[in-house]
């Protein structure tokens, strides 16, 4: 049985809003004029964020979300090829005042791009995961548990990718920009969960020389 946790009796439901990404280098980035959601009383923002560096040990440390201070979730680095190491975290914030705004991302170093997808989420018991999971692998499985009338989230960005195909999650977004010179591929999934464990698998469509400069994030809420 999962504790900390005391339903309302009202089902969570959620909505994909946007996606920005950047190339400059830096330790802060600030995406503006951001789709937040229908301002409304009990909204969380929920953030996966992505960035890529070249030195082993940096974070995505803050983000903030229409100047809310976001509590960070499954945070996770990776190693890719030619030198390039990533970091994927997820970030959510109450933010019921706002429809649109920045949402900022802080790196404790600095990094060379950094991407982002945003949902709302409404009739959250909390902003913390029931279960989070990550994977680097192409079309591999991630798993966690859920809870009954909850929602379930997945983010995967990297380079060398047209499209992506997602099993276990309905496809929110699957965009390809090019930044800094490179065609980075952004994809969001969701559904909403029954309490039964969620497994979802994400499999990029494009060239097999960058595979490891991809990554995935999951995250369940209620």
């Amino acid at each position: 049985m999962i504790t900390g946790f005391i339903d309302s009796g009202i089902p969570a439901s959620r909505s994909y809003r946007s996606r920005a990404a950047s190339g400059t280098d830096t330790t802060s980035y600030s995406f503006n004029s951001l789709d937040l959601g229908s301002a409304i009383a009990g909204k969380k923002n929920i953030v996966c964020a992505w960035g890529d560096t070249t030195v082993t040990g940096r974070t995505i440390n803050s983000i903030t979300i229409a100047g809310i201070s976001a509590s960070l979730h499954g945070g996770f680095e990776y190693t890719a090829v030619s030198g390039n190491i990533a970091y994927m975290v997820w970030g959510v914030a109450d933010v019921p005042a706002s429809a649109t705004g920045t949402v900022a991302v802080g790196t404790s170093g600095t990094f060379s791009r950094c991407g982002i997808l945003v949902w709302a989420a409404y009739d959250l018991v909390s902003s913390t995961p029931v279960s989070t999971a990550n994977e680097y692998a192409d079309a591999t499985a991630m798993t966690g548990a859920t809870l009954d009338g909850g929602i379930v989230l997945a983010g995967a960005m990297g380079y060398g990718g047209s499209a992506m195909t997602w099993t276990g999650a309905t496809e929110d977004v699957d965009t390809t920009v090019t930044v800094d010179g490179f065609a980075l591929l952004q994809s969001g999934a969701s559904d909403v969960t029954t309490g039964a464990g969620f497994s979802i698998v994400g499999d990029f469509t494009g060239s097999a020389a960058f595979a490891n400069r991809r990554a995935f994030i999951a995250g369940a809420w209620r």
